[in-house]
């Protein structure tokens, strides 16, 4: 919703809506015949494998994506519930993140997922495969047309489109209409009608979310996919560019009947990209140009992205010691 505040003078409106996807465009790039034929062969590859329930998980290699957490949710279910030991795969797509130098993120982090994939190799063969890439829009929609469910565990996700797309590519041909299994902590859980909300620190818990996702009655399945289908088509990114643009307008207006400036004196745009804390600090952030911009007006627009606003403990500790 939209919320007006006003404190000595001053008017702050904030919006809270999440942004959505192009669902138009997507619809048109699922038609296309390559889909199609990736999605049979992900189906042939899993009845060679003797496969018959597919859990997914599509994320960053990174510690806030609860990869580590999701993999020992898993090894839970295989521990607690034996019939899904010859019947169960997760497919983990673990996107390897690099910094601007080409170095790899977060090594020790993918030294426990490895380490992890191991155990349960060993213990329960066949039952987990991940993925060290990041798949192509084509095979990407495939794979998620022919699971039953994905599994996001994130710690913390203010931002996640895949889910998004993970609906909307359940249309796709004989596509299996998945369900969603979310982190409480990935703010999408809280948009998307229908979706299953869990702790990712309770292992057992996570578990027993994964069973009663799988046992969901198929009529229930079918009522909650067809609610996300409509949510997902009618809440695009227009819609939400939209909304944006129709609140600023009516605050232009209300400022102006209430006679104060709404003129544009200064501007300073700072665009950030996936990278370190001190990597944006030193080079991204120009802290001299945001307050001049901020000391020359009178009317402001601050747009913020939540993402990497906390900094890593790591590097609070080596900037404590220095």
């Amino acid at each position: 919703g939209l919320i007006h505040l006003v404190f000595n003078g001053h008017h702050c409106h904030v919006r809270a809506s999440h942004v959505g996807i192009d669902a138009v465009t997507l619809g048109k790039r699922l038609e296309e015949k390559q889909v199609l034929e990736q999605q049979q062969a992900w189906f042939e590859k899993l009845e060679n494998l003797k496969r018959q329930v597919l859990l997914v998980g599509y994320d960053d290699m990174e510690p806030l994506a609860g990869i580590t957490l999701k993999l020992k949710a898993y090894r839970s279910l295989l521990q607690n519930f034996p019939v899904y030991r010859t019947t169960a795969l997760l497919i983990q797509v673990a996107i390897p993140l690099h910094d601007s130098i080409g170095n790899l993120m977060h090594p020790a982090y993918v030294a426990q997922v490895n380490h992890l994939q191991e155990e349960i190799d060993s213990t329960f063969p066949g039952c987990l495969l991940v993925l060290h890439e990041k798949m192509a829009f084509v095979p990407r929609c495939a794979l998620f047309s022919v699971s039953d469910v994905l599994v996001n565990s994130a710690v913390r996700h203010g931002l996640s489109l895949v889910p998004f797309e993970y609906v909307l590519a359940s249309e796709v041909g004989e596509g299996k209409k998945g369900s969603l299994l979310l982190s409480e902590f990935a703010a999408c859980s809280r948009v998307i009608p229908g979706t299953m909300r869990f702790s990712p620190w309770k292992d057992e818990d996570v578990a027993k979310a994964i069973v009663k996702c799988l046992r969901q009655p198929h009529h229930e399945r079918q009522h909650w996919h067809e609610q996300q289908t409509a949510w997902c088509k009618h809440n695009t990114v227009l819609r939400w560019a939209e909304n944006i643009l129709d609140d600023m307008k009516k605050v232009r207006t209300t400022m102006v009947e209430m006679g104060e400036d709404v003129k544009r004196s200064a501007s300073c745009r700072v665009g950030l990209v996936k990278s370190t804390y001190k990597e944006i600090s030193s080079n991204a952030l120009k802290h001299d140009k945001v307050f001049a911009a901020y000391a020359d007006t009178k009317t402001r627009l601050i747009i913020l992205d939540v993402d990497l606003l906390i900094r890593p403990k790591e590097e609070e500790a080596s900037d404590a010691k220095a």
